[in-house]
């Protein structure tokens, strides 16, 4: 920011160091702005990667939503359910459950 002060009546020493004051103040303020905007940008992306992470959880918990009512249709059918299946769900589960552990 460059800022350009012209005193035509010639200056006042009181003038200028409140000038000189003003302008370090505007200075500190210009560099803090530009930390403050750094600083949202950096929580922006933050956010970023966290709706990413969640909307892989979502996906997988929709899966999982999914195949257990694949597997209750099956056993409404009457068709028995394999320990295969059940190990395959327990899995899936257990995955969700780590990956929100962290």
């Amino acid at each position: 920011m460059d800022i350009h002060i012209y005193l035509h009546d010639g200056p006042d020493a009181r003038v200028t160091r409140r000038l000189d004051e003003i302008l370090t103040r505007l200075g500190v303020l210009t560099t803090q702005g530009a930390h403050i905007m750094a600083t949202v940008q950096e929580l922006s992306d933050e956010l970023d990667s966290i709706k990413t992470a969640v909307d892989a959880v979502k996906a997988t918990v929709t899966a999982q939503i999914q195949q257990i009512a694949d597997l209750q249709a099956q056993i409404a059918a009457g068709t028995p359910v394999s320990q295969q299946q059940l190990d395959e769900l327990d899995a899936k589960a257990d995955s969700i459950l780590a990956s929100l552990n962290g």
